[in-house]
């Protein structure tokens, strides 16, 4: 943090700050008497609780006021975020978990996770005048008999007039999505703010995806709970310990957000700074809160925007100038813009500073135009438009009435990749945004620009549609068939857009326009492409009607996981754009495209043929497929470093004397198999035997790990004619013995390279 951001901070938050000391013992968790400290709060909440179940994938929860505080953690990005918090509201207490499936009876039973929901209810229940808890559940009958079983009084309140019968109870024990806004939200909430306590549980993440509503703003345990400073987010977490979360007595501070706040603040002052850890948590805890609370939040953006008045100008990650965790402050202010921003109408969005580093800028002199185009709307997803949104200038949209509401979207910028959870931002953390085309006129702004996109649903039944884009910039776009290669050279490869779009049958590239400038012959290169996707679509056993869009592969300042990733779309960093953009490059340099074309083939795999740790292997069945048939290269030579022979016997002799199994080796090993069936029996062998789990029915596809090597034994000994059986055993395959027995009557096969591990020494000379 530089020298002019630490002196403003005393000054700037004299008399605001909350105090560090928010958990202490003898801190009050609120304002009012009668509010209990929270140290005798965790003491009855965590009591005799060690260790709690995780029940299918759980969601977080964000802490931001004084009465707020986290119970259990989770892991979240290698950091903490809190599954399981409490909170005051009004006079009353109420406690979240992360995930409905704790309140059913087969996560209850596991390790203490019962007795912390008990702890629960007791808690949220001596917060009014009654002695013990008489508790309401709504629509959780499993957690009703629990209760029942430990001899509390707990009664369903199932029927339509479950808000009059929740008169006579002190405790609500209810799914985060079970009470409607309006009239149950306010019954529920005057419920607590009069002494009540409530128990919620809700998978927030699902939630927003199963109902395609804003978990911020409409989500019911966020419109409850949020004034109590405790609202979930939209986030996955993970166990801290095997198979839940481990649980501590005094969970760390730093999953709230005040805390946390406090923390950054306090790297102005003399002392000892924070630790690398701390400062990490403490920025991930702040900028999920801030992007979880709902924009007319009280209780903490408030603090946060008077910083940004000050340190704005700091918030700009740059690829000059990454933000790393060590500006923890600076990525929390960069989280509070970008919030709102998305709350601005088009009008009032301006080019971000952010966007001359990426996507980058536009010429200034580069014309506006208008286009009208025809978007085929059997096919789904993004539908390229050649054209490019300036950063902060707004573009319309004109579609016929017609096919307004009808799903729809828009979209600015292809670098879709979010990457606020990485340790240092070399460009803002998301550039792409989105509008559903809702009316038959959409205006739209983005303050980084980007590539404009129609998108289109699955199973849309509009037809061909006529769309006018205004105000856009052209860029350079061309269309393997359609494009006229001259009109290339002359003019389209210099439209001023900063990034262009390559296209041919089967997969699009979007990549800087500056590396187009120079490519006089698209043709050759996309044509190349083209037979890339045949091949992996002819080994995956896809037949033309079975491709209902493009792939596409995107170019980009970072990406949110690995070197590269597959999806849609396929992302890469930009070290590789003058590779994919030039056919001698990429089938003589390197790799020749391995990488390109494995994240490809993770889009071609099936579950049905790849077992558990096998992910990444067949995966690169789709690299070797494409560097022999398509590059022409000898089995060994698609890669020399894994596949020669010397490295396939080394590998195997390794293999063969470890404990490891096809669960646990490492990739390159487990290729050596397949590398040994395409050796052996060729590839039209493999397509044969990956073609037979096309259309398959679903009561014939192997449901676990010892199923789908028996059935790819099976499969590929009928293939060949051979018994594989001994085969798959020498690699250690998890095959049964009824597998084994219907191919037993094939003459047995093995692979020579079995031989060469396994041949005993020359004898010592004399």
């Amino acid at each position: 943090m530089n020298r002019s951001m630490r002196c403003a901070f005393p000054i700037l938050l004299s008399g605001v700050l909350v105090s560090a000391s928010l958990f202490a013992a003898d801190a009050p968790s609120d304002s009012t008497a009668s509010a209990a400290p929270p140290k005798a709060d965790y003491d009855a909440l965590l009591d005799g609780v060690s260790k709690i179940a995780i029940c299918g994938v759980p969601g977080s929860l964000c802490l931001f006021s004084p009465q707020a505080f986290p119970l259990v953690a989770a892991s979240h990005d290698k950091k903490l975020a809190a599954v399981v918090a409490a909170t005051r509201l009004g006079k009353g207490r109420a406690v979240e978990f992360g995930h409905n499936g704790y309140f059913g009876r087969a996560t209850l039973d596991k390790d203490d996770t019962g007795r912390l929901f008990l702890n629960a209810v007791q808690w949220a229940g001596t917060a009014g005048e009654k002695k013990g808890p008489r508790v309401g559940v709504r629509k959780a009958g499993e957690a009703q008999k629990f209760l029942a079983g430990k001899q509390v009084d707990a009664v369903a309140l199932d029927g339509k007039d479950w808000l009059a019968q929740l008169k006579d109870c002190n405790v609500l024990v209810i799914e985060a999505g079970g009470f409607s806004p309006g009239e149950e939200l306010a019954a529920v909430k005057a419920f607590v703010e009069n002494g009540g306590g409530i128990v919620v549980a809700g998978c927030p993440w699902g939630w927003a995806q199963v109902t395609g509503k804003d978990l911020r703003t409409q989500y019911p345990a966020n419109l409850l709970l949020g004034p109590a400073g405790m609202v979930a987010a939209d986030t996955y977490v993970g166990p801290t310990a095997d198979g839940g979360f481990s649980v501590a007595k005094e969970p760390d501070k730093l999953m709230h957000a005040g805390v946390a706040l406090d923390m950054l603040v306090a790297q102005s002052k003399v002392g000892p700074p924070p630790s690398k850890k701390d400062l990490a948590q403490a920025s991930a805890t702040l900028m999920l809160a801030v992007r979880s609370v709902v924009p007319e939040d009280t209780l903490l953006l408030p603090r946060i925007r008077e910083l940004l008045k000050d340190l704005g100008d700091s918030a700009v990650p740059l690829p000059s100038k990454p933000l790393k965790e060590s500006n923890g402050l600076a990525r929390v202010l960069v989280a509070l813009q970008d919030m709102e921003l998305h709350l601005l109408p088009p009008e009032k969005i301006t080019a971000h500073p952010a966007a001359k580093g990426f996507p980058y800028e536009v010429p200034a002199d580069a014309q506006r135009v208008t286009r009208k185009l025809e978007v085929d709307t059997a096919v789904p997803d993004w539908h390229s438009t050649g054209l490019y949104a300036a950063p902060g200038e707004v573009i319309e949209i004109t579609l016929p009435d017609t096919a307004a509401a009808k799903g729809l979207g828009l979209r600015i910028g292809a670098h879709t990749d979010g990457i606020w959870h990485h340790e240092a931002w070399s460009r803002w953390p998301s550039i792409s945004w989105h509008a559903p085309l809702k009316t038959p006129v959409t205006r739209i702004a983005n303050p980084f620009g980007g590539a404009v996109y129609i998108e289109v649903p699955h199973n849309c039944k509009l037809g061909t549609l006529s769309v006018q884009v205004g105000n856009a910039i052209a860029a350079p776009y061309y269309v393997l068939g359609k494009t006229d290669v001259k009109e290339w050279r002359e003019t389209i490869r210099n439209q001023p857009a900063p990034w262009a779009e390559l296209e041919c049958p089967g997969i699009i590239l979007t990549v800087p326009s500056k590396v187009v400038r120079t490519l006089d012959d698209p043709e050759e290169l996309m044509k190349f492409w083209s037979k890339v996707i045949q091949a992996e679509d002819e080994l995956a056993a896809w037949k033309p009607e079975d491709r209902k869009r493009p792939e596409r592969m995107v170019c980009d300042q970072d990406i949110s996981a690995g070197y590269m990733h597959s999806g849609y779309p396929i992302m890469t960093f930009l070290d590789v754009i003058e590779t994919n953009v030039n056919v001698k490059k990429i089938t003589t340099v390197g790799e020749k495209g391995w990488g390109q074309w494995h994240e490809l083939g993770h889009n071609h795999q099936s579950g049905d043929w790849t077992p558990s740790g096998g992910g990444e292997v067949t995966v690169n069945l789709f690299s070797m497929y494409v560097l022999s048939q398509v590059h022409g290269l000898p089995l060994e030579k698609t890669r020399p470093d894994e596949l020669s022979q010397p490295r396939r016997l080394k590998k195997l002799k390794a293999y063969l004397a470890s404990d490891k199994t096809p669960a646990t080796w490492d990739p390159f090993t487990g290729l050596v198999l397949y590398y040994q069936l395409i050796d052996g029996f060729g590839w039209d062998t493999l397509k044969k035997v990956i073609a037979e789990y096309r259309g398959l029915p679903n009561n014939e596809r192997p449901k676990n790990d010892s199923a789908k090597w028996s059935q790819w034994m099976v499969r590929y000994s009928k293939a060949t004619g051979k018994n594989l059986g001994p085969f798959f055993q020498k690699w250690k395959a998890p095959v049964t013995q009824k597998a084994l027995d219907e191919i037993k009557a094939l003459p047995e096969w093995m692979h020579p390279d079995f031989a060469a591990v396994e041949a005993p020494p020359p004898p010592a000379a004399k």
